[in-house]
């Protein structure tokens, strides 16, 4: 794997998908911040609903209720956005898989087409290190990234239109709704808000910045940038993991220390796992 570089953090001087883009668009949609991502590895997020029902009742349902009707909302929302959009390469299908570095198994709900260029990315990648002629890696991602920008429109212009796929929709915000009453704020899951920037900008001229509280399940986020850092943690991150591509490397973790990875690298989800209440600010740096 190709090597990144650490360093002391010069700008953070106190020192936490896609989300798959089927969530992103259905909270685009919604106005909601759902609970379970869909797409990335096994991250829960309690939070409420921003438009909910006048009322929701749930009597007698365990947690484990709850949490299979959300995922039957959200296979109802997909089938519905399966039937009507206009390209087969939309199509959002679930499965589930073991998770890296681990044995527990993750739903992952991803379009054709991000399937496809996943394929495409590895069998590029694996021809490059035999040294067969190859398109870049990249190429791949460059796709992936545009289709995924075109099925949010879709998504979002379907779900403005389709009275079928806006029922959805609003079953789906009624179940999360309902798991997050249900779990509390306290519930032990893992959550994190992305900070705004103001006329100022973000603290540390950051491109993004979360605040980051970690629950039963390790926080995971797809870099949108190539440098981050963790600052002000409190509590104990036992380690970093990235998934890049077929590529998995875990990364010991060390206060006030940067992490930049070369573009080679492509798109990279990182894993933080910590202990249960560690909580930290997470900073992204063009």
């Amino acid at each position: 794997m190709t090597a990144f570089r650490t360093g002391a953090s010069a700008r953070v001087l106190h020192v936490g998908r896609a989300l798959a883009a089927a969530t992103l668009c259905l909270a685009a949609v919604c106005g909601a911040a759902y609970g379970q991502e869909v797409g990335t590895p096994g991250t829960e997020r309690a939070a409420a609903a921003a438009s909910e029902p006048d009322e929701v009742v749930v009597v007698g349902q365990s947690l484990s209720d709850l949490r299979q009707r959300v995922e039957a909302a959200e296979v109802a929302v997909f089938d519905r956005f399966n039937d009507i959009n206009s390209d087969d390469r939309f199509d959002i299908h679930c499965r589930y898989r073991t998770r890296y570095f681990s044995h527990t198994l993750e739903r992952v709900c991803e379009s054709n087409s991000w399937r496809e260029q996943d394929e495409n990315y590895a069998e590029s990648l694996l021809q490059t290190v035999r040294g067969e002629y190859a398109p870049p890696p990249g190429t791949f991602r460059g796709e992936q990234l545009l289709m995924n920008a075109l099925l949010g429109e879709e998504l979002r212009r379907l779900a403005a239109e389709d009275p079928g796929l806006q029922e959805a929709l609003e079953n789906l915000v009624a179940a999360r709704s309902a798991l997050a009453g249900e779990l509390g704020t306290n519930d032990g899951e893992t959550a994190s808000v992305e900070i705004s920037s103001d006329d100022q900008g973000l603290p540390f001229a950051a491109q993004r910045v979360f605040v980051v509280r970690v629950g039963r399940t390790p926080w995971n986020h797809t870099l949108t940038e190539r440098t981050f850092t963790l600052g002000q943690v409190t509590g104990t991150v036992r380690g970093l993991e990235l998934a890049c591509g077929p590529e998995r490397r875990r990364v010991p973790y060390e206060a006030e220390k940067e992490w930049t990875l070369p573009e080679a690298m492509g798109e990279c989800t990182l894993v933080v796992n910590a202990k249960r209440d560690t909580r930290f600010v997470f900073y992204e740096f063009r």
